[in-house]
């Protein structure tokens, strides 16, 4: 574990104070050295010029470093970058949403006067501050919105406070079409020029906080939503969403309405499933659902087996004189009347 084994208790302090004494934990190191890489598959040293290290499968950086701040590293931190007596000098790790990293060297050029000049150094460079932007903006929103994809199905939620006289209208724009197409997201209903059907609208009824919509057609599609105030005013939120058919599902302009609906029924059939035309229609997707199952039953097996098993008691309790409860019931009955007269 890259510690230390003592077994004379006598010189247990002074081999303390030595502890204390090491070079990996003083404050400042001034040696020139070359960077060694802890983690070779690390994003950060991906493309980097690599030498490397005699008597170990380890390599390191060819660019030099005069010096180092000497210290330990975080037990839930990962370690990218090491420099002279294997002492931290470059680890990240997580920070609630975010990425904090610690490179324990300077790069205004004291130490790091090769560094910050060579190819490689700037590239690391670029890399750890690519690596620590965040991916999206955590800032707290006045309006955010999340969709959900199940299938060709997508769920939006939109997440906000309605004040007095406050809406939310959305929209679904084409980003791939010339004219723009847009549909509404507030009324429920079928766009057969845009491909879009919404099966759930953003209403009052839900609070302006959810809705269902479908698409039909590939393409690149702009989800768009807006907080308006009773003034007019208002701040809107928007969200990219890609929808694409696998090869066997598009559409080529030399084929037929009728060719086409025969390929998808080839298919359906052959993966034993069917094929629905009109996804509108309830009656479409549940005509072939299996509502009951048939099964036959003959009772008179029952029966038989019940005749024998009684037959079989019956001669039993003839044989070793056992008592029906009903007998054990009179019994007890005539044996209390007896005592009482």
């Amino acid at each position: 574990g890259d510690g230390r084994v003592y077994t004379d208790d006598t010189q247990i302090v002074m081999n303390m104070r030595e502890d204390l004494n090491v070079p990996d934990i003083k404050d400042v190191i001034m040696v020139d050295f070359k960077p060694t890489i802890k983690v070779q598959s690390s994003n950060l040293v991906r493309g980097l010029d690599t030498e490397s290290v005699e008597g170990s499968i380890e390599k390191r950086l060819t660019v030099t470093l005069g010096g180092f701040y000497g210290t330990k590293v975080r037990n839930e931190a990962e370690l990218v970058l090491t420099g002279e007596y294997n002492v931290p000098l470059y680890a990240q790790w997580t920070l609630g949403k975010g990425k904090v990293g610690s490179f324990m060297c300077d790069i205004g050029g004291k130490w790091s006067t090769e560094f910050v000049s060579d190819p490689n150094g700037k590239r690391f460079i670029r890399n750890v501050v690519g690596n620590l932007m965040p991916t999206e903006n955590i800032r707290p929103k006045d309006i955010e919105i999340e969709v959900k994809e199940d299938n060709y199905t997508n769920k939006l939620t939109v997440y906000t406070e309605l004040g007095e006289g406050e809406r939310i209208v959305g929209k679904v724009i084409n980003a791939d079409s010339g004219e723009k197409t847009e549909f509404s997201l507030n009324e429920a209903g079928v766009s057969t020029d845009s491909g879009l059907y919404t099966a759930e609208a953003l209403s009052a009824e839900n609070a302006y906080t959810k809705s269902t919509f479908i698409i039909k057609k590939s393409g690149v599609y702009k989800v768009v939503v807006e907080k308006i105030a009773a003034d007019g005013t208002g701040k809107s939120a928007e969200v990219y969403k890609t929808f694409s058919y696998s090869k066997e599902y598009e559409t080529f302009s030399e084929e037929t309405a009728e060719d086409i609906a025969n390929r998808l029924k080839t298919i359906a059939t052959r993966g034993n499933g069917s094929y629905i035309e009109d996804l509108t229609d309830p009656e479409e997707v549940y005509k072939d659902f299996v509502t009951s199952f048939k099964r036959t039953f003959d009772p008179r097996i029952i029966f038989m087996i019940l005749v024998i098993v009684l037959f079989l008691l019956d001669m039993i309790v003839r044989k070793f004189k056992f008592k029906w409860p009903h007998e054990i019931i009179r019994a007890a009955k005539e044996k209390r009347n007896g005592k009482k007269q």
